[in-house]
């Protein structure tokens, strides 16, 4: 793995990321009032992920090694996909959650 949350650049995208991935577990954990705030906040998470990306992406054509840089972005792009899948599905979770009250 190219892309190490050890490095500056990297840290914000994957606490991010991370963030988003724990809220998926959490949607039939918490309380019925706060439901929604899960939703709140996985757009909240994939937006901020997509905006550190984009900030990596500026600082990546500083790199001179382009194979590195390459392989970044690539990670870049899985994890921003990811996010939105995961965002997504959080979403529809919520909706169901909220259906059944």
């Amino acid at each position: 793995v190219f892309f190490s949350d050890k490095t500056e650049d990297g840290a914000a995208p994957n606490a991010f990321f991370e963030g988003l991935k724990l809220l998926t577990g959490l949607v039939n954990k918490v309380n019925n009032n706060l439901i929604s705030d899960l939703a709140v906040a996985a757009a909240f998470f994939e937006s901020a992920l997509s905006a550190a990306v984009v900030n990596v992406e500026i600082n990546l054509q500083m790199l001179k090694d382009s194979k590195l840089s390459k392989a970044v972005k690539a990670e870049l792009n899985l994890k921003r996909k990811s996010a939105v899948k995961i965002k997504t599905s959080v979403e529809e979770k919520v909706r169901r959650a909220v259906g059944r009250m």
